[in-house]
């Protein structure tokens, strides 16, 4: 019984490691190499959860190899892999598999605002929900930018008059002007929570400030927005991870 255990666990351990395998060279997308390690060094460069387990799938290879290559004869193993071994390989084969949906971080649903709605309702808005910049669309539904708090105090003060401003007729189209440009990148419902840090990423890197991600069903400018995420969403994103490394 113990053997047919044993036995089981590498069984296990490879199928969770051909498995990852294939996702390797899917989200490698190249055409030079197919070996294990060329794609775990290749896709960490450009994928958050598989840089973060970078280390354990080389050594999953290096196991690999002893199991499969070093068999006493064929059904028995000269190296066999620990239980919780096999319980991580596959826990990290599933998450890269079926990863997280930005959606689950994302701030939903998304309180947006058409270009001629009153400023007023953006700062009902603002004190109702806590949030500090809102998509706005123009009526054929394609989102045009941000209204921001820093937005509407920039437009306060350049209208102040003898300290006194009053919003009545106020549009959020008034404010867009005084909006500095915010990137704002369109992702699908389908893209997962690591599409997310790597977007975040290459911003960083290219020293430009992401504002927010918007989700739509396809991803486009002109579709009802579906989620919202920003930089501050990403602590999400971080305790999800920690959840798996």
């Amino acid at each position: 019984m113990e053997f047919l255990q044993e036995t089981k666990l590498s069984e296990r351990f490879e199928a969770a490691f051909n498995r990852i395998h294939a996702q390797l060279k899917k989200i490698a997308n190249v055409t030079h190499t197919d070996a294990f390690t060329s794609l775990v060094h290749i896709t960490s460069k450009k994928h958050a959860l598989i840089r973060s387990v970078k280390e354990e799938l080389l050594q999953y290879a290096k196991l690999r190899n002893a199991i499969v290559h070093e068999k006493y004869y064929p059904g028995q193993y000269i190296a066999e892999p620990h239980l919780h071994v096999v319980q991580r390989i596959e826990r990290v084969c599933e998450e890269l598999e079926q990863p997280k949906l930005a959606l689950t971080v994302a701030s939903k649903p998304v309180v947006y605002f058409y270009e001629q709605d009153d400023v007023q309702d953006v700062l009902q808005a603002i004190s109702r929900y806590g949030f500090s910049q809102f998509p706005i669309y123009k009526t054929n539904g394609q989102c045009v930018g941000l209204v921001t708090e820093g937005g509407i105090l920039k437009y306060i003060h350049k209208h102040m008059d003898k300290g006194k401003f009053d919003f009545s007729g106020v549009k959020t189209s008034h404010i867009l002007p005084f909006e500095k440009e915010h990137i704002i990148v369109y992702v699908s419902a389908e893209t997962d929570i690591y599409e997310i840090e790597e977007i975040y990423s290459d911003y960083q890197e290219k020293g430009r400030k992401l504002e927010s991600i918007i989700i739509t069903q396809n991803g486009n400018q002109n579709e009802k927005p579906l989620g919202m995420i920003t930089s501050w969403d990403l602590t999400k994103i971080t305790r999800l991870n920690n959840s798996i490394r």
